[in-house]
Parts: structure tokens; C-alpha cells; sequence
């Protein structure tokens, strides 16, 4: 007894230790606005919410003497936290005897879950006291006598009356009810067979009385849980929710989830190998041998109530089902979070307690060496338990890391500085319980105004925006204060407002669990809307899913240090069931050289899917334009490309008549003011610079591709760094060294990318450029070969470098260039601006039928030089123009990019057309010519030219 009370007064000092040191969070300021209301709003406000009113009510009592200081609304639940404690000793006691209600009552003391939640004003820890109530009340029910019927009904009573009072304090007190009741009714089918029939009717009974005195609340519950949107649709996560689950029962909410991962797979262990010593002392105390030694029996003899075989029964039942049906009901709908399911969390601890009492209870059974061996291990256990859980405790009061949002200290911030003509700004609307709390005296606007969270009531620009011009009106100044903004404000339309026309004044200041709190000053002005900047249209109508409105490009000073970033403008035009991402890159204008690839993320945001928006709904998304460090300043463009992140189908932009433009869109020019800092990530080759020019490094350079061929482009990345200030202008040079080339050829030079003269370049920094080179036409050779390519700098108007050179080696292939004309069936003379001529095509000699496959040479020539790679193609139109069949693709299978030809080559190339088994008999024309793939619009290289017309035969 003596250290039962030790126990419960080490769980009370727990449990009010620092109780009022931290600030209320959303959930526990929702009690304390509930608590000053009449009954009515109460009422009210739980039948919409998704607790019902008991806790509530019982705080209300309780406050009304001791106030709604943090202190005291919390006060209850450490009250309710340690009665857990004596219910778990109780329950362990009868379960499996006093040594585990000891260690029972131990570990419950101590559990980080039930110390956390006895510090929180909710309704955790009231609903898990009455559970384990209820529980004890069906076991004292179970172990009564046929003669005790006064005894049992006065335990039916506790059952009924706490059963009752879990359904009133949270809705999923009904799994556990369930639970009780299958352990009921396999406990009579089993253990109480002679009493079957007066105790089936007994339950129903005690059933039917929880179900009439819940039935005037079953319509506000299950409108509740049909109508509730404050989680998101989706289906759960089994595996996160089992990680998640385990973690809570382990180790509580105070440590950081690696670690924590790794220390429930102790306690799961550690409960599994208690779960192992309950299962062999159920086979251990079967009834023993005439010949046992009084002895014997004796030590066999733990003090427990419950037949070995109904304490596991009670165990798993309660412990394993009530999760089960949770998961399963949320699966779904995934209405969940760990602590829900705290009410099954007293299996655990009955588990852990029961197994690790086994050793000592039945230990005079076993021969010493062994019995001392299991005692041992069972302390080594228990020593493991108690060190997980004191970590997990000293976090909670210790580490910052797990701070409640700190409502307290934001508001007190803002308070303090909040001028006489100045708003507040809440996001979300529905976290005022919570600034009222501690700022009864300011009402702030709130965006949206809620009551209760609501994830599809998302701000749009045009709501926020009539708003904000509403509530601002008049105001010289507005605080913003953002709290699960994520859910609400997903995109930033309320920062991305105020950054329009407001000015910060302060830096934003950074609370627990709360976004930065920021100052703006605002323009003396009646409409916000006259100081947005004004939206360059775009219009790019991508597959008729979504639509590319227009974008926004504030001034972009990287050397300032501050973010750059683009807002584009997006539209739903129909319901939208995937989940949309695009992927940007930054190139330049000139040569379209990509310099970084930006995002690869949802459109809007990650909270915000596309599977979420409503058609019509203009969506804001704010991209972070960070291109990597050395990109020089200059104009440049962004490319996007849409796509659907769970097939990876690209979507083409399409034109009016629905036609495919290809998937590119171009966003500029986009202007970067000055050269981007920092470190670049360079590639390995170099070794150590090289001092190519005085005062200027190179530290890195590749060219690619590598393998190539004679005739074919290489695209040269290069990076320096001026080492003083030097302000002499160089340009880029390169030059090829082979056995086959005149090694007395000067070097090339370009002037660097973007015209970012060396002499601008800062000191210090490094600087990337690009450029494209090509590899000799005269290096014909039947076998690989190496090449190389030297880089440097050179003086305006010099032949040679100014100093060393970076060698690139590349291993150079066999040339495939022809210049032969092959024999054409049918010849055609057309040209492709002034760069390809098309000499004439072959065609099959039987007509194709439909459902076959058309296969089409096609031969062309080059006449000039041609940079770009295009792509070539082959239609099929009908007699209306309407392509029937097509087929597009880099010539030769992709081994001869148009960019390789060389002067006079000439290239055959066969295209096969699949024609549908539905093509009508009749005469089709043929077309073919090119366009760039990598350009948006695919532009034609010249028009596409007509090649003849063909007969196709019906299929049958």
C-alpha cells in the first residue's frame, strides 16, 4: 500500500509540474471559450463540432470555481490523469495479481502519453479514466456469484453510467463499448457457460440503457461524422497510421519521430516478449497434479480474480480492436489522429505490467538458476521502460521542441506594438478562440471566418481581396497572424496581397507552432485592387484541364539576398480528378541553354492539389525563381511543362479548336538584375583551376555529349571566378586538338553568356557560362577516337589564349554522314526554309490496307547550317484535312538530330504509319516536314510539304 502512494504522488507531481508554464493551443482555448458560455451555446457548438458536451460541461462546473486561468482548465484533466493511474493498478490487481498492479500503476505514472494529455485542457485523459472504468466494472460484473445479485447489479449500474458518460465525451468511446461487449459475450460463452442465459440478458439490458440514454445525441453525432470537413478526403495511410499509432503508445508526442520510430520497436518488442510470459503462465497455472506439494500450489498463487484466459481475452480485445475499427472507419474518411485512439492505450500498459510480473509470480515453479535468469531479464525490461519514458517526460518539460503553438506569446507580441488605427489579420479565421483567449479586447479579421475548421473553404484571390478591402478600409496599418494557413491560405494569397500593397516595416517575428507574425504599413487608399501590379496574360489552355492564366515577375535581385519568385495565375476548367505537377526550368533567350531546373512540384502547392480546386477558382501559386549560383544576370524565360504525377501523361497545350500544341509554355523575358551568388555545385574533372588570364580562374568545364560525332553540336558549361579587380574584357575561347587538324588554327571566342563581360564580373564569385561548339566535319573515321577540346580566354582582336588552357577529352565515334543520293521512287522538291531540302520519297507498291502498317522513306539534304534539333514527321490526312494517322519522331530513331547534318549530307529515313482498322477505303494525302519539339507551338520549319497522295483498302 505504502508504495502505491509513493506512486500516485510521483503521478500527481507529474501531472502538475509546470501545468500553466506554456500557452494554450487552439484545441485547449476552443475549452476555455466554451466554458464561458451558457449552456445553449455549448450545446450549440458541440453538436457541430466533433466532440460531444460532457468534458466540456464538467469544466464548466469546475471553472466556475476555480476561473479559466491555464492553470486551472487544466487542472481536471490532471485529476482524470490520475485516476488512470489507480484505475491501472485496480485492473492489473485483478487481471493478474498485485505484483503487476504495482508495475501497473508504475508505469501509468510515468507514461509520456497519459503525462502529456494530463496537461492539456481535453477531454483524453476523462475519456480514457472512463473506459478503464467501465472495464473494471464488466470484470467486477464477470466475477460475481449467482448469490451476489446486489453486488452485480450495483457493478451493471457503474457500467451503464460510465458507459454513457464515454459516448458523451467522444464519439469513438463506441469502439470500446463494442470491444467490452464482444470480450462479454465470449466471456459468458466460455467462462460463465452455467450463467449464459442471465447474463445475456443482463447486457442486453445494459446495452439498451447506454443506447436510449445516447439516443436524444445519435443524430448530431452521425450528421457530424457525415457532414465534417475538417480532415481532407483521401484514403488513409495504413502504414503512416500504424507508425504513428505506435509512436503515440510508446513514447507519447515529445520525441522526434526517427527516434522515436526506433524506440517503439523496443516497447513493441518488449510487449511482445510480455505478451509470450502471460501466454506461458495461462498454460502454467492449469490445474496441477494430485501430487503437488502444498508448496507448489502456493507459489503458482498470484492474488489475481480473472481466470488467466480471460485476462488475455480482455487484453487483446480492448487493446486491438478498438484500433482496428478506428482505422477501418477512417480508412476512408480518414477522420483520424493518434490520440483518438488513446482510449485502447490502457491495454499497453496491462500488457507490459502482466508480463513483466510473471517472473516473480510464478519464479518457485522453475528451478533457481532459471527463475533467477527470468527475474533478471523481467528488471532489465522494466529498467528499458522507465528510461524510454523519462526521456520521453524530460522532453516535455525540458526540450523547446515541443512547445504548444505559443498563442500566448504572439499575441502578446502584437498587443504590445498594435497601434490605434491598426488591424489584425487572422489566418485561419477559425483559430479565434484562441486569440481571444488572450486578447478579448481586439477583434481581429478573420480569413475565412469560420468557427470550426473547414479544409474546402480554401481563400481565393477574389474573396480575400474584397475582404481585405472591406476590413482595411481606413487602417494605417495591419498585423498579420497566420495559423494553419497551410490548409486555409495554402497558396499565400493573403501575404501575396498585402507584399502587393502594403510595405513591411519590422521583420517578421517567429512563434512556436505559428507562421511569422509580420507588420505591414498600408497606402492610403480605398481600394487595394489599385496597387496590384497588373498580370501578363498568358492564356495556355493545357488538355481543356487546366488553364495558365497569366504570371506576375517582381523585380529580381539576387545579390539583394531576397527570394525571387514568379506568381502564375491558374483556373480548373473542369472538376479535376488528378493530381497535377509541373516542371520548370530557366533558360536563357538567346540560345536556350537551360540553366536551372526549379521546381518539380504541384501546381498551387503541395497542401493545395489540383484534385481540390473548383472549376473557375482563380489559383495563385508563388514559384521560388532560385537559379543555381554563377547564373549571370540577363533576360530569360521560363518553361513549364504539366503533367499528371500519377501516370506521368504530359499534357499538350492545346489552341482554340483544341488542336495539340505541343506540352511547352514560355513565361518572360524574366530579368535577373545581377549575377546570382554563392557556391556553385561544380562537376569533377579539373582538379585545380586553371589560370586562364590574369586575375581569372576556371575552375570547371564539360561538354557534352560525349560520346560525338563529326558534325554534331557539343554544348560547352563552363565556370570561372575573377580572383582581383581587374576590369579587362576577354572573350571565351575554344579551340579542338586532334592529329588530323591544323594544330596552327587560332582559337574561336564568343563574347560570354548573356553579355556579362569579364570586366563586370565581382571578384570572388563564380560565373557560369555556356556555349555550343561543333565538332569538325573532316574527322571521318571507321573506329572511336579521341578529341580534344581546349578552353580558355583571349584578348579582343588576339589569335592566341591569354593564358592556360582546360582540356575536355571526348571520345569521338565513326561518322554515319552520307552525301550519295539513294534511288526515289517518287521525287519532290521542296525546301524547309533554307536549310533542308526534301529530294523525294518511296512508297510501298501494293495499296496498305487499313489496320496495317504504311511504311514511308522519306530523303532529305541539307543546304545550310542548322543549329536546332527538329523533329520530322509523316501524316495521313483525309480528304476534310484531318490526320489520320502519323508518325513523329527524331530522324533515324533518334541518331541523327537535325543539328548534326552537315553541308550536303543527305538522310533517308523510313516512317511507319499505323492506319486504324476502322479507315474507310479511299485516296489520303501525304504530308511531311519538321518542327521544334523544344520550343511551345512546335514551330514548323517552313510549311509542311505535300508528297503525294495514296490509296488505302477497307479492311474485309
Amino acid at each position: 500500500m505504502t508504495a502505491l502512494v509513493v506512486i500516485l504522488l510521483i503521478a500527481f507531481a507529474l501531472r502538475v509540474h509546470q501545468l500553466d508554464s506554456q500557452s494554450l493551443w487552439y484545441d485547449e482555448a476552443v475549452t476555455a471559450q466554451l466554458v464561458q458560455q451558457d449552456l445553449a451555446d455549448l450545446g450549440r457548438w458541440t453538436a457541430d463540432d466533433i466532440q460531444p458536451p460532457l468534458y466540456y460541461l464538467a469544466v464548466d462546473r469546475w471553472a466556475t470555481l476555480a476561473g479559466t486561468g491555464e492553470w486551472a482548465l487544466r487542472f481536471p484533466s490532471a485529476m482524470f490523469g490520475l485516476v488512470m493511474v489507480c484505475l491501472a493498478a485496480i485492473l492489473a490487481r485483478r487481471l493478474f495479481g498485485w505484483q503487476a498492479g504495482l508495475l501497473a500503476a508504475l508505469l501509468a505514472a510515468i507514461h509520456p502519453l497519459w503525462v502529456y494529455y494530463s496537461q492539456e485542457a481535453r477531454m483524453y485523459t476523462l475519456l480514457t479514466a472512463l473506459g478503464m472504468l467501465a472495464g473494471y466494472a464488466l470484470l467486477r460484473v464477470l466475477s460475481a456469484g449467482d448469490r451476489d445479485g446486489p453486488r452485480r447489479y450495483l457493478w451493471w449500474a457503474v457500467f451503464v453510467i460510465s458507459g454513457i458518460a464515454m459516448l458523451y465525451t467522444h464519439y469513438f468511446a463506441a469502439f470500446l463499448l463494442a470491444a467490452l461487449g464482444g470480450f462479454f459475450l465470449l466471456s459468458i460463452a466460455i467462462w460463465r457457460r452455467s450463467d449464459f442465459g442471465r447474463l445475456l440478458v443482463e447486457g442486453i439490458a445494459a446495452a439498451v440503457l447506454i443506447a436510449l440514454a445516447y439516443l436524444p445525441w445519435l443524430p448530431n453525432a452521425l450528421g457530424r461524422f457525415q457532414i465534417d470537413t475538417s480532415y481532407w478526403q483521401g484514403t488513409l495511410k495504413l502504414n503512416e497510421a500504424l507508425r504513428h499509432l505506435a509512436i503515440n503508445f510508446s513514447t507519447g508526442e515529445t520525441v522526434l519521430e526517427q527516434q522515436a520510430t526506433t524506440l517503439a520497436w523496443i516497447v513493441f518488442a518488449i510487449a511482445i516478449a510480455c505478451l509470450v510470459a502471460l501466454v506461458w503462465a495461462a498454460i502454467a497455472r492449469k490445474p496441477q497434479a494430485t501430487d503437488a506439494t502444498a508448496a507448489d500450489k502456493a507459489a503458482v498463487s498470484t492474488g489475481s480474480e480473472t481466470a488467466p484466459a480471460m485476462a488475455l481475452a480482455y487484453l487483446l480485445m480492448t487493446l486491438v480492436l478498438p484500433v482496428l475499427a478506428i482505422l477501418l472507419l477512417a480508412y476512408r474518411t480518414p477522420k483520424f489522429n493518434p490520440r483518438y485512439l488513446m482510449l485502447a492505450s490502457p491495454g499497453l500498459v496491462l500488457l507490459l505490467a502482466g508480463g513483466l510480473a510473471v517472473p516473480f509470480q510464478y519464479g518457485r515453479s522453475a528451478k533457481r538458476p532459471w527463475r533467477s535468469a527470468l527475474q533478471a531479464t523481467a528488471l532489465i525490461l522494466l529498467a528499458g521502460l522507465l528510461v524510454i519514458f523519462l526521456y520521453a517526460d524530460r522532453n516535455w518539460y525540458e526540450d523547446p521542441a515541443f512547445t504548444k503553438d505559443d498563442w500566448r506569446g504572439a499575441v502578446g507580441h502584437v498587443r504590445s506594438q498594435l497601434g490605434q488605427n491598426e488591424a489584425v489579420i487572422l489566418v485561419s479565421g477559425h483559430a479565434l478562440p484562441a486569440w481571444r483567449y488572450y486578447a478579448p479586447d481586439v477583434q481581429p479579421l478573420r480569413l475565412p471566418e469560420l468557427e470550426i475548421l473547414d479544409v474546402n473553404s480554401v481563400l481565393d484571390l477574389d474573396s480575400a481581396l474584397s475582404v481585405l478591402n472591406d476590413g482595411l478600409s481606413g487602417h494605417s496599418g495591419a498585423w498579420l497572424v497566420q495559423w494553419q494557413e497551410e490548409v486555409v491560405d495554402p497558396t499565400g494569397v493573403v501575404p501575396f496581397l498585402l507584399d502587393s500593397v502594403g510595405e513591411k516595416t519590422l521583420p517578421g517575428q517567429s512563434f512556436w507552432g505559428l507562421d511569422e507574425v509580420t507588420h505591414y504599413l498600408l497606402p492610403d487608399q480605398s481600394d487595394l485592387s489599385d496597387q496590384l501590379a497588373p498580370m501578363q496574360e498568358v492564356d495556355a489552355n493545357f488538355a481543356g484541364q487546366v488553364k495558365l492564366m497569366g504570371f506576375q515577375q517582381p523585380s529580381c535581385d539576387p545579390s539583394s539576398g531576397e527570394s525571387c519568385q514568379l506568381n502564375l495565375f491558374w483556373q480548373a476548367l473542369v472538376p479535376l480528378t488528378a493530381d497535377y505537377k509541373l516542371s520548370a526550368s530557366l533558360m536563357d533567350t538567346e540560345q536556350g541553354f537551360t540553366w536551372s531546373d526549379l521546381a518539380d512540384r504541384r501546381l498551387a502547392a503541395y497542401e493545395y492539389p489540383t484534385f481540390r480546386w473548383s472549376p473557375g477558382q482563380v489559383v495563385l501559386s508563388r514559384l521560388a525563381l532560385a537559379p543555381e549560383p554563377g547564373t549571370p544576370p540577363g533576360e530569360y524565360k521560363l518553361r513549364i511543362v504539366v503533367y499528371d504525377a500519377d501516370s506521368g501523361r504530359v499534357l499538350d497545350v492545346v489552341d482554340a479548336a483544341g488542336n495539340p500544341q505541343g506540352p511547352l509554355i514560355d513565361l518572360g523575358p524574366l530579368t535577373l538584375e545581377s549575377l546570382v551568388p554563392g557556391d556553385p555545385s561544380l562537376p569533377a574533372g579539373l582538379g585545380q583551376p586553371v589560370d586562364v588570364a590574369p586575375g581569372i580562374q576556371l575552375l570547371a568545364a564539360t561538354a557534352k555529349p560525349d560520346p560525338a560525332r563529326p558534325g554534331s553540336q557539343v554544348q560547352v558549361d563552363t565556370w570561372w571566378r575573377k580572383t582581383d579587380q581587374a576590369e579587362q574584357n576577354y572573350g571565351l575561347a575554344w579551340q579542338w586538338s586532334h592529329p588530323g587538324l591544323d594544330p596552327d588554327e587560332p582559337p574561336s571566342a564568343i563574347r560570354p553568356s548573356q553579355g556579362f563581360d569579364t570586366g563586370q564580373w565581382p571578384e570572388g564569385n563564380a560565373v557560369h557560362n555556356a556555349f555550343h561548339v561543333r565538332v569538325p566535319i573532316d574527322l571521318l573515321s571507321e573506329q572511336d577516337e579521341e578529341i580534344t577540346l581546349r578552353v580558355g580566354l583571349v584578348e579582343p582582336g588576339s589569335g592566341t589564349f591569354a593564358g592556360d588552357t582546360a582540356h575536355i577529352p571526348l571520345t569521338l565515334l565513326p561518322g554515319l554522314h552520307s552525301f550519295q543520293v539513294p534511288p526515289i521512287d517518287l521525287p519532290v522538291s521542296a525546301s524547309f526554309g533554307r536549310f533542308i531540302e526534301l529530294l523525294g520519297v518511296n512508297l510501298p507498291d501494293a495499296a496498305p490496307v487499313a489496320g496495317d502498317q504504311l511504311a514511308v522513306e522519306v530523303i532529305w539534304q541539307r543546304l545550310d547550317d542548322l543549329d536546332a534539333s527538329y523533329i520530322a514527321f509523316v501524316h495521313l490526312l483525309d480528304d476534310a484535312g484531318k490526320l489520320v494517322a502519323q508518325d513523329d519522331h527524331i530522324p533515324l530513331d533518334g541518331q541523327r538530330p537535325t543539328g548534326d547534318w552537315v553541308a550536303g549530307e543527305v538522310v533517308a529515313d523510313t516512317f511507319l504509319l499505323s492506319l486504324p482498322e476502322s479507315l474507310a477505303a479511299g485516296i489520303y494525302r501525304l504530308e511531311t516536314g519538321f518542327y521544334n519539339s523544344n520550343e511551345p507551338g512546335l514551330p514548323l520549319l517552313g510549311e509542311a510539304a505535300p508528297v503525294g497522295e495514296i490509296g488505302v483498302t477497307g479492311r474485309g
